[in-house]
């Protein structure tokens, strides 16, 4: 009979025992669907302001992108397309695919990732982005404004002087360059501030050195760097 207990006692340490390494067992296989989930995000698009009229590439990446079974993507609750593949990318270069993605309008977008994982569970990543209006590069504006300094309109000068010729301008940064004539005859083309010529003694600009009497015509034609070109006018005696 002490016999018969002991046996009873063993049999049910075991069968306990094992149910317990049955229960445990069952539990780590239940549990070990979690490790399917990978860590997800959105690479692109990149937060900011989109221009209208932008194809929006989207791609998604994963952290163990072999435990992803698929990837759905909606954008403003529209269904574009299921990814099953790494790399998990839409709109990819140009054509007609994702159309929900092509050719966006102003407004804000909300995009939304559903990743399957091949354990059954899934888990949603969202992302935001703007279209904006076309921006446009800015209209470049140059200030033009020049006027001779040197010499002084309707001054006078010796015969046989040298006329030292100086153009002062609002914003010589906005300057290209200045050509100067004198009674029609090119002298030279000036690139640089200051705008001088017959600057010193020399052989440089004949024209306007060892004059003879007479009336002399100054014109300065000035290139802005807006590529638009003005004229201002100067006139000086020699006697």
């Amino acid at each position: 009979m002490k016999n018969l207990f002991v046996l009873i006692v063993l049999c049910f340490f075991f069968g306990t025992s094992i149910s317990f390494a049955q229960i445990q067992a069952h539990q780590l296989l239940k549990g070990s669907s979690k490790v399917c989930y990978s860590k997800t995000w959105f690479k692109a698009p990149v937060a900011g302001n989109y221009n209208a009229g932008s194809d929006m590439y989207v791609k998604v990446d994963a952290q163990n992108h072999q435990h992803i079974k698929h990837i759905e993507l909606y954008i403003n609750g529209q269904f574009v397309r299921k990814e099953n593949h790494f790399p998990y990318e839409w709109a990819k270069g140009s054509g007609q695919s994702d159309a929900y993605l092509r050719n966006l309008q102003p407004g804000t977008y909300n995009l939304k990732a559903k990743i399957v994982d091949k354990c059954g569970q899934s888990t949603n990543k969202y992302k935001t982005f703007t279209v904006g209006p076309i921006q446009r590069a800015p209209v470049q504006t140059c200030q033009y404004k020049s006027w001779f300094k040197y010499p002084k309109n309707n001054g006078t000068y010796r015969y046989g002087d040298d006329v030292y010729v100086r153009v002062d301008t609002k914003r010589y940064q906005d300057i290209a360059e200045m050509q100067l004539f004198v009674n029609g005859k090119f002298v030279r083309k000036e690139v640089s501030y200051p705008f001088e010529w017959v600057k010193g003694s020399g052989n440089s600009d004949p024209y306007l050195r060892n004059l003879k009497r007479g009336t002399y015509n100054l014109k300065v034609r000035v290139r802005t760097k807006c590529e638009k070109w003005y004229e201002y006018y100067c006139k000086f005696y020699v006697r």
